[in-house]
């Protein structure tokens, strides 16, 4: 009888669904355009009026300890280089979202951009955009 006991708690024990998934944060990369982020696999750039490119990551709305982002940029350089650039933001908890423009200089290398974001931990973005100059 113990021994029935045991394996029906055992099974439903077993049944039992996990808890749900911390909601982590989201993240969005492209041009900045009426207040939100175009994602895009390309875009293209003229002389005369550059786009805001740059990146927002949202937050859950949780209230308790804020986040630690941490990005790196990896874009065209001189010649078939490329060029690294990271960074780290600390976003307070009452902070619902972190947006961070990315420049696009007057010696701009067209080519394909690559961008990683992590925040407390897990990647949120980590994607590629093909920058070309107008035609």
């Amino acid at each position: 009888m113990r021994f029935l006991l045991t394996l029906l708690l055992s099974l439903g024990l077993l049944a039992c669904e996990p808890a749900p998934a911390v909601r982590h944060a989201h993240g969005a990369f492209g041009v900045f355009f009426g207040g939100q982020v175009q994602e895009r696999a390309e875009i293209q750039v003229a002389r005369s009026r550059r786009p805001i490119l740059g990146f927002r990551v949202e937050f859950p709305a949780s209230g308790s300890g804020g986040h630690e982002l941490e990005y790196e940029i990896i874009r065209p350089g001189p010649g078939s280089r490329r060029l690294s650039e990271q960074g780290k933001a600390s976003v307070p908890a009452e902070r619902l979202y972190f947006d961070q423009r990315i420049e696009l200089g007057p010696d701009l290398a067209y080519g394909t951009w690559n961008l990683r974001v992590i925040c407390d931990g897990f990647a949120v973005i980590d994607r590629a955009l093909l920058v070309q100059p107008e035609t």
